[in-house]
């Protein structure tokens, strides 16, 4: 029988540490997100290939993105084949680094520059 001991000094780190925004990782490109993330009583679906961009968290597959609460990233990616024609859109902008549909500013913290152009 395995046992898990939740009381070493790493866990005690881990527990009582203070979070690192995402965010914050690459302002430039988009960066791997390499660990699943929590929001209130949500969590990322382990089937998305998470990434952040300018404060955006999405879903390299299907183009789910959360700004503030998880929503399409909590449920089981449907991969390139199944996603939707507005998460293609999220993919197309932010590979143009353009905001993703439906956001009027880039998350605060990051320039707070309005998409110029119709998505």
């Amino acid at each position: 029988m395995a046992v898990t001991i939740f009381d070493g000094p790493l866990v005690k780190i881990l527990i009582g540490g203070d979070c690192t925004p995402i965010h914050n990782y690459n302002l430039i490109q988009p960066s791997v997100v390499p660990m699943p993330i929590r929001v209130e009583h949500q969590i990322t679906h382990n089937s998305h290939k998470l990434y952040t961009f300018r404060g955006i968290v999405y879903c390299r597959l299907c183009g789910y993105s959360a700004k503030s609460t998880l929503r399409g990233l909590a449920i089981k990616c449907n991969g390139r084949e199944g996603g939707t024609t507005h998460g293609q859109k999220v993919l197309d902008n932010i590979a143009k680094n353009n905001l993703p549909p439906g956001m009027g500013c880039w998350p605060e913290g990051h320039k707070a520059t309005r998409n110029k152009t119709k998505s």
